[in-house]
């Protein structure tokens, strides 16, 4: 009975906190959570989210393209300490020693595109809008009278794309990059790696960048392989024809290596060798297995955005059937390539007149302008050569033939 009783003593006043708090809470739940509050609030975090992944984005800029810089060093160093030597002293002493110095050739090739397309890429601006109509380049300011309200992209609200934060008008394809602040020509996203956006202007060395990274990659763990697997032993693996890096392995601590003395049975005679442990090579090594296997899915992605004529942002609106729902153009809707030209075309598109010039470290220049693109011709049927398309922004044509320049 004393225990029944000094429990509900304990008991009453914990009961009476948790209804007052419970009461309380709710008045300041239904206090704060009416419609205009709650809309306030949700402002609130996405201008904070906002300010916080704009100012991260570009402090992280200089410090991820410095990282990329500084790890592709870190590989090439590997290489000459561990990949070449072994390649000169083990691989191939059979009188091919040549070889070993036109893979490193090569492999010094791969180097020097790899550098010359991040740091352009880095360097060169993607393109911008201009901030008023003299500001765009000599024999281009008709463009935006003539051919901006004939933009695809035209949302069925609006008769020519206007950028209220920079307050100019958007060119076709441009997007607005709320890290840049400007509004980008033929914006594909905004590379922290590259410290820059990829647009118009450099989405060549963004590209190739991509192609040769997966080609050194690849090139580096090959030629690795033998030289790290001399580091250690198989004990057990699920198939033989796995690579020993997929096994189960422990590391080697010596090494036997052939000398020019001839022992009694007339082979050469071995010698007993201690294995330096280099960890770095090891991480370097795993490295590249990792960013290959990550250039394999992004070097595809963007191969087939090459090949239709596509950016990453146009992709998020073309696969969408109701994003193209609300283009301006009804005939529109159904068409989810609008720029898609020729394999050649698109190629030159991209990369210039001589799209070959791109596998070499040479700086080229995309087609056009950037201001306005070449459209399937289907797609440019129904924007210069249709009588409601006309009809519906009050276009005079005086019998002129309105295609792209």
């Amino acid at each position: 009975v004393t225990m029944k009783r000094l429990r509900r003593l304990i008991n009453k006043p914990k009961n009476m906190l948790i209804y007052i708090c419970r009461r309380r809470c709710g008045q300041l739940v239904g206090f704060c959570c009416t419609k205009s509050r709650l809309r306030w609030i949700e402002d609130i975090i996405i201008d904070v989210l906002d300010f916080v992944i704009n100012k991260g984005m570009r402090a992280l800029g200089p410090v991820l393209a410095a990282a990329a810089t500084c790890l592709i060093s870190l590989v090439v160093y590997e290489y000459f300490t561990e990949v070449f030597p072994y390649m000169v002293n083990e691989k191939y002493i059979d009188g091919n020693n040549y070889m070993a110095y036109l893979v490193t050739f090569l492999g010094i090739f791969i180097l020097i595109n790899i550098f010359f397309n991040h740091q352009s890429c880095v360097w060169t601006s993607p393109g911008y809008g201009p901030l008023s109509i003299s500001l765009y380049p000599k024999g281009t300011q008709e463009i935006p009278s003539k051919y901006y309200k004939y933009d695809p992209e035209l949302k069925s609200s609006d008769v020519i794309r206007y950028c209220n934060q920079c307050n100019c008008y958007k060119p076709w394809r441009a997007h607005h990059c709320s890290i840049c602040k400007r509004c980008v020509l033929k914006m594909d996203h905004h590379c922290p790696w590259m410290w820059n956006c990829v647009g118009y202007g450099n989405y060549r060395y963004f590209y190739m960048f991509l192609f040769y990274l997966w080609f050194g990659t690849g090139f580096y763990i090959y030629n690795g392989y033998e030289p790290l697997f001399q580091s250690f032993r198989i004990k057990s693996c699920a198939y033989p024809w796995l690579p020993f890096f997929f096994c189960r392995i422990a590391r080697l601590k010596h090494k036997f290596i052939p000398t020019d003395e001839i022992g009694d049975d007339g082979q050469f005679i071995q010698k007993k060798v201690y294995i330096e442990r280099n960890e770095l090579f090891v991480f370097t090594y795993f490295l590249c297995i990792g960013i290959f296997m990550v250039m394999i899915a992004f070097l595809a992605f963007h191969s087939y955005l090459l090949i239709t004529n596509q950016s990453t942002l146009e992709t998020m609106t073309n696969f969408s059937k109701k994003a193209r729902s609300y283009r301006r153009f009804q005939r529109l809707k159904d068409y989810k390539y609008l720029y898609k030209l020729s394999f050649i075309e698109n190629l030159k598109e991209v990369m210039g007149d001589k799209p070959y010039l791109a596998l070499f470290p040479i700086w080229t220049k995309p087609r056009g302008t950037g201001f306005i693109y070449p459209l399937k011709p289907e797609i440019n049927n129904i924007l210069f050569r249709s009588k409601s398309a006309v009809e519906r922004h009050d276009i005079d044509t005086n019998g002129n033939d309105m295609t792209l320049p």
